[in-house]
């Protein structure tokens, strides 16, 4: 082996020892721990759940008692086997996804206040509401989020 190989094969192990130090999983990296978007929210807690589109139609689903009503059509029943994963789904949200903490991020990303794909507003026994955008879909099964009162936007599954 001559004194060029050894050179290289030196910066190799260098190069290799660089990268699994980088890139190797610790748990205070933010993408692999992440809480949930509305921390302590349980599926349970929530009493009803109005979902706003971009073009301005509204739902509202209100609980009574153990079933789901549509408070918006004279309380008709509604399905409470698929309303349930739904917010099971919206309240297990992670945080471990960054993707921007700017207000001109958001209405590029379909996050602002006033322009957004879904506005999904949840309120709770104790009567605090809790407010989640849905955004665009940068990929199949990808969506930006963003919790109402915070400036911080997601990417979720």
């Amino acid at each position: 082996m001559n004194r060029q190989n050894q050179i290289l094969l030196v910066l190799l192990v260098i190069q290799v020892v660089l990268a699994a130090f980088i890139f190797y999983p610790s748990s205070s990296n933010p993408v692999m721990s992440g809480d949930t978007l509305f921390g302590e929210l349980e599926v349970d807690d929530i009493v009803s759940m109005t979902i706003t589109d971009d073009q301005e139609n509204v739902i509202t689903l209100n609980k009574d008692g153990l079933d789901w009503i549509l408070a918006d059509a004279d309380d008709f029943p509604a399905d409470g086997s698929k309303i349930t994963p739904i917010l099971t789904d919206l309240v297990g949200l992670k945080t471990n996804r960054l993707v921007t903490r700017t207000d001109d991020s958001h209405k590029r990303l379909k996050l602002a206040d006033d322009d957004f794909t879904r506005k999904v507003e949840l309120k709770t026994k104790d009567g605090t509401s809790h407010v989640i955008y849905l955004g665009s879909s940068p990929t199949t099964g990808a969506t930006h989020v963003r919790r109402g009162d915070q400036t911080e936007a997601y990417l979720t599954d």
